[in-house]
């Protein structure tokens, strides 16, 4: 008691918000399809074997019957064994164990079992020793609003490939015996704000917009390295001012005075105008600075 009324509010409040995240801890049951894709949150079953972290990948199949109380017909034949198939279960009318046992049986590697008329999710158990020892496949529990778009689905299209995806943070209560930490728990939970369909947009977007921004930032790179190259090979005209580093021109020896016409080679020497354009004309070929002999362009019209 002391504890807390030494803690202050705001770790209090942060600590209420861990155990929120931690009790409900979701995976997704996420339908993709071309350029649709859509998630719902469920809860994975404290019994039969946990999904797998990277997740389970199937074609979803409605269990007939519906409530899968009684031996379901099962998935059909492949020469592809490692085809995946999943079982959609409805609610109620008998316990969620004989229901994920009759699609094992039925030959299913998962099984997703939603509410009718609700959105409430719950974790499934079994009292029953005999059945929680048979089970062996993983299941999830989801709300009615992912069942009626599957089976949407499943009446227009007659398959529908589902994936059960773990968060990367995801650690289920009932499998792993290791403490939350408060950081995987805020990463768990900024996670689920999300939603997995909305990350996956938001990262293609992002790395969309860096590959882009990527491009601006090597084309502007570019563009400013071939303007150095060219100003710095480039003849300048300049207008001498007293008190500057050049005194005299090379070419005729004389000094120069306020407001003459200079020209700076690329190389940093300086002449007359004049003078320089007089030398340059005189080399039919390589045209060279007078005085470091570095090659120079040279147009006429500058």
């Amino acid at each position: 008691m002391q504890l807390l009324q030494r803690t202050p509010l705001s770790v209090v409040a942060l600590l209420l918000l861990v155990d929120t995240a931690v009790a409900e801890i979701f995976v997704y049951v996420v339908y993709r399809y071309n350029s649709t894709c859509k998630d719902f949150g469920a809860l994975s079953a404290c019994l039969g074997s946990p999904l797998p972290r990277e997740g389970l990948r199937g074609y979803l199949m409605e269990a007939v019957p519906a409530n899968a109380c009684h031996p379901i017909g099962g998935p059909p034949t492949s020469a592809n064994s490692s085809r995946a198939f999943i079982a959609l279960i409805r609610r109620y009318d008998c316990p969620f164990g004989v229901k994920i046992l009759h699609a094992q049986k039925a030959g299913y590697r998962a099984a997703i079992i939603h509410n009718v008329n609700s959105e409430k999710l719950v974790t499934m158990v079994t009292n029953v020793e005999e059945i929680r020892r048979q089970i062996g496949i993983p299941s999830v529990f989801t709300g009615e609003s992912a069942a009626k778009l599957l089976r949407s689905v499943l009446g227009s299209e007659k398959v529908a490939r589902v994936t059960l995806v773990v968060p990367e943070y995801y650690r289920n209560p009932c499998w792993d015996n290791n403490r939350f930490s408060i950081w995987d728990t805020a990463q768990y939970y900024w996670d689920l704000q999300f939603g997995y369909c909305s990350k996956h947009t938001l990262l293609l977007f992002l790395r969309e917009f860096c590959l882009v921004l990527g491009v601006i930032i090597s084309t502007l790179v570019i563009v400013g390295c071939v303007r150095w190259c060219r100003q710095s090979r480039e003849i300048k005209v300049h207008r001498f001012k007293s008190g500057e580093k050049y005194d005299v021109c090379v070419i005729c020896m004389a000094e120069y005075e306020e407001g003459d016409r200079m020209k700076v080679l690329p190389c940093s020497h300086a002449y007359h105008g004049t003078c320089i354009d007089t030398w340059l004309r005189t080399q039919r070929q390589n045209k060279t600075c007078p005085i470091c002999k570095q090659l120079v362009t040279y147009n006429v019209g500058i």
